[in-house]
């Protein structure tokens, strides 16, 4: 990456994130439970993703973040338009003053955003986010429905005013699930709908922010690719304990490459090894890989070798061993 932080960032990125999740519910559906497909599979959203992603990176700053519950004095949660108007003032009716403050938001730039707030006119701005994450299915050869469970609990306050006893409730858990996120980076998706919204007049200048538009900037890929590392770890909630961020595999673009790589998720094979760690094996996803070589300028792979090992690395002579996940912080 560039040493500028705030230069233009243009590359397309392709990658997979996976989520180790022991004994815990790592994206609970509305009933509580891990969420499943028709055949048992356990599955998460994009949304969690995102939601961990800005999570973390809300609590590094939190004025870089514009999509997330925002509380009245009265503490209800506010409505689209007042959530602006916390951030921004007026909506007004200029479409190309909301949308330059929308990309001032990080989390903007990285995913994009619907805003159609109630009682602004002609206000309607779709914005095509250049990050993409896929939804996370578990890959674990073992148990492909993670092994649910439920535990009852107890709370210490009884259900209503007079009751005999404390309300009881339950908890469902997975017993292991590795989510393998596929994601894509297209700087491209920000850039030109901000060129044809813009009417053609995009100059360079505000491809840095300045007088104009905000767009990807390499400080904001440093950011996201940190909390594509941790941030599920760092978000350490109740249901959430034990659902950690295992790994990371992060393939960057030579500059105007066009190659396009499908979803290769299902060529992960995940499974328990002999000494207990858990192992992942890339050897088809790297075969796979090795047909784009030409057009790869970097391939960064992150995880803890204390608890993962990694099968398939050797069939790529220019990728990365990065051995901590902990070193993306200080690897870019």
């Amino acid at each position: 990456m560039s040493n500028n932080n705030n230069s233009p960032f243009t590359k397309r990125v392709y990658g997979v994130q996976i989520i180790k999740s022991k004994n815990s519910n790592y994206n609970a559906d509305f009933t509580g439970s891990p969420r499943t497909l028709p055949d048992g599979t356990v599955y998460s959203t994009d949304k969690v993703a995102k939601f961990n992603i800005r999570q973390y990176l809300g609590r590094k700053d939190n004025s870089l973040i514009f999509t997330k519950t925002t509380y009245k004095n009265d503490l209800k949660p506010m409505v689209l338009k007042e959530v602006y108007e916390s951030h921004f003032g007026d909506v007004g009716s200029d479409k190309k003053v909301a949308l330059k403050n929308l990309l001032n938001k990080l989390d903007i730039r990285l995913f994009g955003a619907t805003f159609a707030p109630k009682g602004a006119d002609n206000m309607n701005i779709s914005i095509h986010g250049p990050v993409q994450i896929s939804y996370g299915m578990n890959q674990f050869q073992k148990l492909k429905d993670s092994g649910m469970y439920t535990d009852q609990i107890g709370s210490p306050y009884a259900s209503k005013k007079g009751a005999d006893q404390t309300t009881l409730g339950s908890q469902t858990r997975s017993q292991e699930a590795h989510y393998v996120h596929h994601f894509s980076i297209n700087p491209k998706n920000l850039s030109s709908y901000v060129n044809q919204f813009n009417n053609g007049e995009q100059k360079e200048e505000n491809d840095k922010g300045k007088n104009g538009f905000q767009l990807l900037s390499t400080n904001d890929i440093k950011l996201l690719k940190e909390a594509m590392a941790v941030a599920t770890t760092y978000y350490d909630s109740t249901s959430k304990k034990d659902s950690e961020n295992e790994l990371l595999l992060w393939i960057e673009l030579n500059e105007n490459s066009e190659k396009i790589m499908k979803n290769f998720t299902e060529l992960i094979k995940i499974s328990n090894a002999d000494d207990g760690k858990t192992k992942i094996d890339f050897e088809e996803v790297f075969h796979y890989l090795n047909k784009f070589s030409d057009n790869i300028a970097n391939i960064d792979i992150y995880y803890d070798d204390v608890f993962t090992t990694i099968t398939g690395l050797e069939l790529n002579k220019n990728i990365k061993e990065h051995k901590s996940l902990n070193d993306v912080l200080n690897n870019q």
